[in-house]
């Protein structure tokens, strides 16, 4: 009986999404997007990525009929929303081409003219997260992918991503990826 009502409730689910137009969301699109940019990426585990993202974007679609009122607050003009969106594309840019140095919030805000709080906003309601936690998030994605072309040794990508020091950058890879580099590694480039 409860295999049944389990069947039901995805039918429900897969009956709501048919033909249905969902409010776009800052969240689903920036999804929508990581999940197209790690759609060309050759690494293992990526398969496993994709699925979790995938799994995220219709769970946030599902969700949206129940959070009514982040789509009831009062939307941005579209010239402005254009302007954030724009801004917001200048600075990821920015932050890409500018990887392998020591970046700031400090020099992001200086470089566009705007201060910490505006910055912080702009990548919490676009992003949901704290531009250096972007940032973070961003280099560790960028040593995985470098791990994974077995080019470096770990000590050179922690260098050459700017983090502090070997042992600061393997805590925040453990972190995130629930294994150490040099475990990760080894996952890679075992025989």
């Amino acid at each position: 009986e409860c295999f049944n009502k389990a069947i039901d409730l995805e039918r429900h689910n897969i009956d709501f999404l048919l033909n249905k137009v969902f409010p776009y969301t800052k969240k689903i699109h920036f999804l929508v997007k990581t999940f197209v940019n790690e759609s060309s990426s050759f690494i293992p585990y990526t398969d496993s990525l994709l699925l979790c993202l995938l799994q995220e974007i219709v769970i946030r679609l599902l969700q949206s009929e129940f959070l009514k009122e982040e789509h009831d607050k009062k939307p941005l003009t579209d010239a402005r929303q254009h302007y954030h969106d724009e801004l917001l594309e200048k600075i990821l840019t920015y932050i890409d081409e500018t990887l392998y140095e020591p970046i700031t919030v400090g020099e992001i805000c200086q470089k566009f003219s705007m201060s910490r709080s505006s910055l912080q906003i702009l990548f919490n309601e676009n992003l949901n997260q704290t531009p250096k936690k972007y940032i973070n998030e961003l280099k560790l994605e960028k040593s995985r992918q470098m791990i994974g072309e077995g080019r470096y040794t770990i000590s050179e990508i922690a260098l050459m991503l700017g983090f502090n020091s070997i042992h600061y950058f393997s805590r925040a890879f453990t972190q995130k990826y629930n294994m150490a580099p040099t475990e990760y590694s080894k996952t890679i480039f075992k025989s």
